[in-house]
């Protein structure tokens, strides 16, 4: 059998590629999640309380500057302490304690589906004494964190996530680090009319 000439090898790819790029092209981009809580070293009990994303219940709070129009414009996150307290390394005393820290960043994306997202701003660390939680998840355990607020100026086509760190010192270290992301906030709202709600591009919150 002959084998074929290499002109008429390229005539035969030719049709293949475009075949791929048609197929590549048909096939939807996956659809943005938050990333799971993303943990390193040693870290005690905590409470994220994301309860439902872009609600009171949940840790962040969205404050949006009313327009003449009726436009609602993203201007003020507030964001609330997480439940942190120490772990336990020592199984003959319930009373340890130490230092944990918690910051948080906002990050922006023009289209959370297709743009990764980029830090915009950083806090700084806020640090307090956590002690082991006995009971478990006791509040009279956790570190006393206190709410926080930002104010912000957005542009009317990004998305914004609120990120969440915190961190477990031990003298001059390090023990562990625990992330977690909050889900994706349009910067402009029309659907909820209470203030505080943050309009959510995903669950329509």
């Amino acid at each position: 059998m002959r084998r074929p000439t290499r002109a008429t090898r390229r005539l035969l790819l030719v049709p293949a590629l475009l075949l791929c790029l048609m197929l590549a092209a048909s096939v939807p981009a996956a659809a943005y999640s938050p990333p799971n809580d993303y943990q390193t070293g040693s870290v005690g009990d905590y409470d994220f309380r994301d309860y439902v994303s872009g609600s009171h219940q949940g840790n962040v709070e969205c404050h949006y500057h009313v327009f003449s129009s009726g436009q609602r414009r993203l201007e003020e996150f507030v964001l609330r302490a997480p439940r942190i307290w120490w772990p336990d390394q020592d199984s003959a005393t319930t009373h340890e304690h130490g230092t944990v820290g918690w910051q948080y960043r906002v990050q922006e994306s023009s289209d959370p589906d297709t743009v990764p997202f980029s830090t915009v701003y950083s806090s700084s660390v806020q640090k307090h004494t956590a002690h082991e939680d006995h009971p478990g998840y006791s509040d009279g355990d956790k570190a006393p964190f206190t709410t926080r607020t930002h104010t912000w100026s957005s542009g009317q086509s990004e998305y914004y996530r609120i990120k969440y760190t915190v961190t477990w010192y031990f003298g001059h270290g390090v023990t562990g680090t625990v992330s977690h992301w909050y889900n994706v906030y349009d910067s402009s709202d029309t659907v909820n009319p209470v203030d505080g709600f943050c309009a959510n591009k995903y669950t329509g919150l």
